[in-house]
């Protein structure tokens, strides 16, 4: 299926999950479907390629899928640090 089609207008809802592998790689799992609280009509695993990057990586993904973001960078950036997750030029202090 074509990116053209994924990004169809029938998916009207879309629900993100964003992990941390013990490879150090993060991986977005992406449900996509035509009604809220509806079974998901597309299920995507999308490799985040540069862990350094994953925030542009997840810009891209909504813009791409023309997804609603209700939170800020700050509010993810903010998950990832309390789950352990790697900010790209952060300073860690103990």
């Amino acid at each position: 299926m074509s990116s053209e089609n994924l990004a169809s207008h029938t998916f009207t809802h879309a629900e993100i999950k964003l992990f941390y592998t013990e490879q150090y790689q993060y991986l977005v799992a992406l449900d996509l479907a035509t009604a809220e609280f509806m079974p998901s009509k597309r299920s995507l695993l999308i490799k985040i390629e540069n862990r350094q990057k994953v925030f542009d990586d997840l810009l891209a993904i909504f813009e791409h899928f023309d997804i609603a973001l209700e939170f800020t960078m700050k509010h993810i950036k903010k998950a990832l640090a309390a789950n352990g997750g790697y900010i790209s030029s952060a300073i860690y202090i103990h």
